[in-house]
């Protein structure tokens, strides 16, 4: 399947004037073609998709289904594109407004994004494939044409600046929004052949993610299905320029940002596990003996670390535990191993463990404030049927996933 990028902007400029005037000559008023450029720019397109886009009657064009769902997705590019130009031209260096973004060209969105990605004219070129100087033409065009720098000189080799950073991000998601509307169409021809993209956080990855992800497989088996770790602040990054579809996983209550939005599955808890073999005496203990023991605990600067710092504080005076910082649940298992280990760990995390005697969790409150588990999604998403497949799916295993943990609690 080509890639949204390869579509002519012009060709979908015209395929979208044909869509909405039902003829080439009404077309031909609202694209400043001519007919046989029209038409033309048409067949082009429906080559290069490999799809017919229209019926063609003595009244007129009809669009065809494949046609309609194109026509959403292009709508949604010219959205974005149109807002990364009039980003641009707010910093123009004459303050020069320009009314549209017709002028501008794949060739020219191309060489932007890719000297940001490489970071030097000669790594953009060879990405491309094409000369150094032809890039540097096309992105020099683009500056007079939006009529600001997009550029700056550092010891690397060359940089995007701040406002041409906002302007790729915009144009980056305006075509991941024509790659969906290719796999749209793909899949009304080929079965439910979609693919998501998530960003797992550690939250998510033990027990939410893997059970989501099963049950959109049993329900699509065609689905292409990856997923990406990270830290809060690369996932969303991610999110923002298109590279994933959302974030699974604890939310972040600060996050206060238009173009993201948040939305609560459940709530979360931490809890003090150790092995079965090790609970009794562990059960038993007094401050003054699990002081002395080894805690397997997040690393600092998270909340679970910082409140097991205050749970320490308040239970155990001036005496600091031996501590193992681990963000790895598979570390944790290992560790409880030994006797006298005990983890603080989230309690969805270690749900399934629990489950098959692998840990056990012992009776000591940490009295901590429970985390909101959710998904980040853009706040201009617009989900593909197997996205949101996945979204409902997501919420009917957030509701099993309490009913579980109210059974284990009340055992």
């Amino acid at each position: 399947m080509i890639s949204g990028s390869a579509l002519n902007i012009r060709h979908l400029r015209t395929f979208v004037a044909v869509y909405d005037t039902g003829t080439t000559a009404a077309a031909c008023l609202v694209a400043n073609l001519s007919q046989p450029a029209i038409s033309q720019a048409i067949s082009k397109l429906e080559v290069q998709l490999e799809v017919q886009l229209f019926s063609r009657f003595s009244t007129g064009m009809a669009p065809t289904h494949e046609a309609g769902i194109l026509y959403r997705r292009v709508q949604r590019f010219l959205v974005f594109l149109e807002e990364a130009v009039a980003l641009a031209n707010k910093t123009g260096l004459n303050r020069k407004r320009i009314s549209t973004s017709s002028a501008i060209t794949n060739t020219q969105l191309k060489a932007v994004i890719a000297i940001g990605k490489h970071g030097s004219f000669t790594g953009a070129a060879r990405d491309v494939g094409t000369s150094q100087p032809s890039l540097l033409r096309s992105a020099r065009d683009l500056e007079r044409l939006l009529d600001t720098k997009l550029f700056v000189r550092n010891s690397k080799g060359v940089d995007l600046n701040s406002i041409a950073r906002k302007f790729v991000r915009l144009i980056r998601v305006g075509i991941l929004e024509l790659d969906i509307g290719l796999e749209e169409i793909s899949n009304s021809q080929d079965g439910e052949t979609g693919s998501l993209r998530i960003g797992a956080l550690p939250l998510s990855r033990s027990v939410l993610l893997p059970s989501a992800i099963n049950s959109l497989l049993d329900e699509k088996p065609m689905a292409k299905i990856s997923t990406q770790d990270g830290t809060y602040k690369d996932l969303l990054f991610a999110l923002r320029h298109g590279e994933i579809d959302l974030i699974l996983g604890a939310i972040r209550e600060e996050q206060r940002s238009q173009d993201v939005v948040q939305h609560k599955l459940f709530d979360d808890h931490l809890g003090v596990f150790c092995h079965p073999d090790h609970a009794m005496n562990a059960k038993s203990a007094a401050p003054e003996f699990l002081a002395k023991q080894t805690w397997i605990v997040a690393r600092k600067g998270t909340p679970a670390r910082t409140h097991f710092d205050t749970f320490c504080e308040l239970s155990f005076g001036n005496l600091r535990p031996q501590m193992v910082e681990t963000g790895s649940l598979s570390i944790v298992r290992g560790l409880l191993g030994s006797p006298f280990r005990l983890a603080v760990v989230s309690k969805l995390q270690s749900q399934k463990d629990v489950e098959m005697k692998a840990m056990v969790e012992l009776p000591i409150a940490l009295n901590d404030p429970p985390r909101s588990i959710g998904y980040t999604i853009r706040s201009d998403w617009s989900p593909t049927a197997i996205q949101s497949a996945f979204i409902d799916i997501l919420k009917s295993k957030a509701t099993l996933i309490c009913q579980q943990r109210q059974n284990i609690e009340s055992e």
